[in-house]
């Protein structure tokens, strides 16, 4: 039987959702995967966005916003040289294929950060930051450990409002809206458990490419439910289910060629 991982995660639940195989790959033999060009970019937005926050110095200059755009996409591309030295080997996927590298991350970084800025910067909003990256670990009832980090709570103060109360909020830099709720779900349960007597009122997905939010409904995933799934996860991990998700994603896996489902050239 396999070691059981020590917590859920999100990013961990959702890759044995995925494909339960690249899980087994990744993640219990350990394969090691060149940094991609995507991952890079969209660490630095977040790395970016928070530093906006936490200064929280509204309304930026644009000179100001491209510095420290520059300084997260540098530090985000050192850290990956530390990790793989050869930059020709990390993966640029995509419908471009290898136009997504250094160039195309700084254009779309750069658009990123200054459309959060522009969102941040609306009057009519409402809403205030209650925390920014906040930090998960909360137990399940099972006794399972949820962990991850959350990129943005934000409160709405006024109790005659629909809104009053508490809303997580996930930064997406790529093209594709998530189709699944988990991940938002995954914050209000951590976040409810985290702090008693807090309700999360609505989860929402920040894409750069719109510069807007999109709210997802999230009040379906509950505590039970969660622990429920961590619960077949786990099963799953114990007894060694890993099975292979074939179809188009295969294409731009890291793991592919150690993986048997994948045809191999002739």
């Amino acid at each position: 039987m396999a070691e059981l991982p020590k917590y859920v995660s999100n990013s961990a639940l959702s890759q044995y959702l995925r494909c339960s195989e690249q899980y087994r790959l990744e993640r219990i033999e350990k394969i090691p995967t060149p940094p991609a060009w995507y991952f890079i970019g969209g660490k630095a937005v977040h790395l970016a966005t928070q530093w906006m926050d936490e200064k929280n110095e509204y309304p930026y200059s644009d000179n100001h916003l491209e510095h420290l755009w520059s300084q997260a996409y540098d530090q985000e591309i050192s850290e990956a040289f530390t990790d793989w030295p050869q930059d020709d080997e990390w993966l640029q996927a995509g419908r471009r294929g290898s136009e997504q590298g250094y160039a195309y991350w700084d254009a779309r970084g750069i658009a990123a950060v200054k459309a959060w800025h522009e969102w941040r910067n609306v009057p009519e909003r409402s809403m205030e930051i209650d925390s920014i990256e906040e930090e998960i670990e909360v137990e399940l009832p099972s006794g399972i450990v949820l962990k991850g980090f959350i990129d943005r709570v934000f409160r709405n103060p006024d109790p005659e409002s629909r809104q009053f109360g508490y809303h997580v909020l996930d930064i997406k830099s790529g093209t594709k809206r998530p189709s699944s709720a988990l991940q938002l779900g995954f914050y209000k349960v951590g976040y409810e458990i985290k702090h008693p007597g807090r309700k999360v009122v609505s989860g929402a997905w920040w894409m750069a490419k719109d510069a807007k939010e999109f709210v997802v409904p999230i009040d379906h995933i509950t505590i039970e439910m969660l622990d429920e799934w961590a619960q077949s996860y786990y099963r799953g991990v114990e007894h060694e289910v890993f099975i292979p998700n074939v179809g188009d994603a295969c294409f731009f896996c890291a793991v592919k060629d150690h993986c048997a489902a994948y045809p191999k050239d002739s």
